[in-house]
């Protein structure tokens, strides 16, 4: 059984994102982007550039507050903003919600749920999917597998260090056959070309591996649900 890999892009921010795009168009890999409100309302056509080019669309929060930290009825308030606006600009409402920061905050299943979002790909406990109580599929990542938590502190990773643990973590899920999650952003892992070569070696791999199948972040939630149904069979 092969192992499920999500390679998600957080934001659509200018700087990159053509790159983005580029090499995901070069191995012929769809994805999920997730995308603050504030810029689906700004920018509709880069967010429906991405639709047609057969990626699906998150929401990233409204403008990337701090999620954690919002009481309820701002929750509530920019969840409603941000799936608007990003309904507009993708010709549908988003499926899915990753939370700005990462930590979605006590108040966010239940009005994901309320939403009608399907998922939500905030941190976890841990890397193992589930069904939340509320009803709302849980994606997690984990840190190591985000660009920016190698490349953006005081002394950055070396990309061929970001290498080497990334494919090892195929490697792992390749024995293990468990979905993995990474996080990337286009001003991060499409600054320069020895980062760009990184990302393009990962997705070469998760291409080309007929062990890893490559999957957009609704597929997973589907199947997670589908493993928490009674008689189904997990993943």
């Amino acid at each position: 059984m092969s192992a499920p890999v999500c390679v998600t892009v957080d934001h659509l921010r200018g700087p990159g994102d053509d790159r983005m795009l580029d090499v995901l168009d070069r191995h012929g890999l769809h994805t999920t982007f997730f995308v603050e409100g504030e810029h689906a309302a700004s920018h509709p056509g880069r967010v429906a550039e991405v639709v047609a080019r057969g990626h699906e669309v998150g929401l990233h929060g409204w403008a990337h507050e701090a999620w954690a930290d919002l009481d309820q009825a701002t929750v509530h308030e920019l969840l409603a903003r941000g799936v608007d606006a990003l309904a507009a600009a993708a010709g549908g409402p988003p499926r899915g919600f990753r939370a700005p920061g990462g930590e979605r905050g006590v108040h966010t299943a239940a009005l994901l749920a309320e939403r009608g979002i399907d998922y939500d790909a905030s941190l976890g406990d841990g890397r193992t999917p589930r069904v939340l109580p509320d009803g709302v599929v849980s994606l997690p990542f984990v840190w190591g597998h985000v660009d920016g938590a190698h490349y953006l502190r005081p002394e950055p990773a070396a990309p061929a260090e970001v290498e080497s643990r990334w494919l090892g973590t195929l490697d792992r899920a390749v024995a293990d056959a468990e979905p993995v999650v990474f996080v990337v952003h286009a001003h991060v892992s499409c600054l320069d070309d020895e980062r760009l070569g990184v990302l393009d070696r990962l997705l070469a791999r998760v291409a080309s591996d007929d062990r890893l199948e490559p999957v957009q972040m609704s597929e997973l939630a589907r199947r997670v649900r589908l493993a928490a149904t009674p008689s189904t069979r997990v993943l």
